[in-house]
C-alpha cells in the first residue's frame, strides 16, 4: 500500500507489479534457509524475528501525503513530501499544489467496515474480488505444493520461486 500511495497514477500499475519481486526473492531466501535449518521450530523462530522491525517502521516512515491530504492535513502532507525529497537528495518543487476538495467529505462521513455490505456496488466488488483472491490463492498453492512432490524438495520449491521473478517482469513489458 505504501508504494501504491507514493507512486503517480501513470506508474501505479507497473510499480505495484514490480513491488511483488521482493516476495519471490523472499521465497527463494526461505528455501535456502530451510535447506540449512531443518528443525521447523528453529526455522520458524529464524524467520519470525526480523518481523519485529515492522514495529520500528511505524516511527521511521512518514505518512502518505495522499492519506494526509484526504484527512485535511495539507501542511503535514507537504512536510511528508519534503521528507521524501530530502531522503532522495532532491529539492522540493515550488509549484506543488495539494487539492483540499473532498477532504471534509471523507472526514464527516461515517465510513466503517459495514459500508462494504451496505453499498450495493461495494458489496458486488467485495464478492468478486474475494472469489478472485480465493481462486488465485488456491491455484498458486496447489501449483506450489504439487511442484514439491518429486525427489528434491528444495530444488523444486526454489524453481517455483525463481519462475516468479521473470513472470513479474514480463507482466510489466
Amino acid at each position: 500500500v505504501f508504494v501504491f500511495e507514493w507512486s503517480s497514477p501513470s506508474w501505479r500499475t507497473n510499480v505495484c507489479i514490480l513491488a511483488q519481486i521482493p516476495f519471490s526473492i523472499g521465497f527463494l531466501y526461505l528455501t535456502l534457509i530451510a535447506y540449512f535449518i531443518r528443525d521447523w521450530r528453529d526455522f520458524q523462530l529464524f524467520i519470525a524475528i526480523p518481523n519485529l522491525l515492522h514495529f520500528v517502521f511505524k516511527y521511521l516512515l512518514p505518512e502518505s501525503p495522499r492519506w494526509l491530504a484526504s484527512r485535511g492535513r495539507v501542511e503535514e502532507a507537504r512536510d511528508s513530501m519534503a521528507f521524501a525529497a530530502k531522503m532522495n537528495k532532491r529539492s522540493v518543487p515550488e509549484n506543488i499544489q495539494i487539492s483540499e476538495t473532498g477532504c471534509e467529505k471523507t472526514i464527516d462521513e461515517d465510513i466503517n467496515i459495514w459500508t462494504l455490505v451496505k453499498e450495493k456496488e461495494m458489496l458486488k466488488r467485495l464478492v468478486i474480488l474475494s472469489l478472485n483472491w480465493i481462486v488465485i490463492t488456491l491455484s498458486f498453492y496447489g501449483l506450489s505444493l504439487s511442484s514439491a512432490r518429486d525427489e528434491n524438495l528444495f530444488v523444486n520449491v526454489a524453481s517455483m520461486a525463481a519462475v516468479e521473478m521473470p513472470a513479474y517482469i514480463l507482466c510489466v513489458l
